[in-house]
């Protein structure tokens, strides 16, 4: 074989190793650009399933998130959601107990789930929730009380308004005074008809139950600013 037919056929097989080289580079740009778009997804063909495990010889119901696009997002809520309906107290006679015999999706879209969990009315505890928001950050935001919505006031100043507005439904609805410091571990969850239309319900015991009720629009200002911006949709 000739030197020229030689470097001729070494040209081609670089030249071919060199394509398939860039192909495949090509093809794993392409997967790797779509994890973004996985981790920041709106999540609306999620499932919601019923999931029961023994405790104290009852079956405890609590929800089961399925069928996400971000399997992260879907770790993190489950864990929420089996943490809080699973919660062992003490009932009034002082023996252990589940805290939680019942829960309801108190509202449900792409962008945000919000779950009570219901007290059973002989332990010594109140109802709970789990407001989780789908597209917040890569894993989502988990959201149960004032605190994780407001913020500590040397970091946002606005919550003392946030504290003067929660105060002034509160003597309207009739519900038992808070603290400011109680306010800021005040539990709430999301009701409404659509994500333009949120209530926000705050809940805390008390002597009783208590739970008081605001627009969610007419508070939202006063949280975080990055909270702000994470509801966003609401707007």
């Amino acid at each position: 074989m000739n030197k020229k037919l030689v470097l001729l056929l070494t040209i081609i097989m670089v030249a071919t190793l060199v394509f398939v080289a860039c192909d495949q580079t090509a093809e794993y740009e392409g997967k790797f650009d779509d994890i973004p778009d996985r981790a920041y997804a709106v999540e609306s063909e999620y499932v919601v399933e019923v999931a029961y495990e023994l405790k104290f010889g009852e079956e405890v119901p609590y929800p089961l998130m399925t069928e996400m696009e971000n399997l992260s997002k879907q770790r993190v809520i489950n864990g929420a959601f089996s943490t809080r309906a699973l919660k062992i107290g003490s009932n009034i006679d002082g023996d252990p107990g589940v805290v939680f015999d019942t829960y309801e999706i108190m509202f449900e879209s792409a962008n945000l789930i919000s779950v009570r969990f219901i007290a059973n009315e002989k332990m010594n505890a109140q109802d709970e929730a789990v407001n989780f928001l789908f597209a917040a950050t890569k894993d989502g935001k988990l959201m149960m009380n004032a605190l994780a919505l407001f913020g500590r006031v040397d970091a946002n100043p606005n919550v003392e308004t946030a504290y003067s507005v929660f105060s002034t439904y509160q003597e309207e609805q009739g519900m038992e005074a808070r603290t400011f410091n109680e306010f800021l571990t005040t539990l709430f969850y999301f009701t409404g008809e659509d994500e333009k239309n949120l209530t926000i319900n705050f809940i805390y015991l008390k002597e009783n139950q208590n739970t008081v009720s605001i627009l969610f629009s007419e508070i939202l200002e006063y949280a975080t600013q990055g909270n702000i911006e994470f509801f966003e949709f609401t707007k």
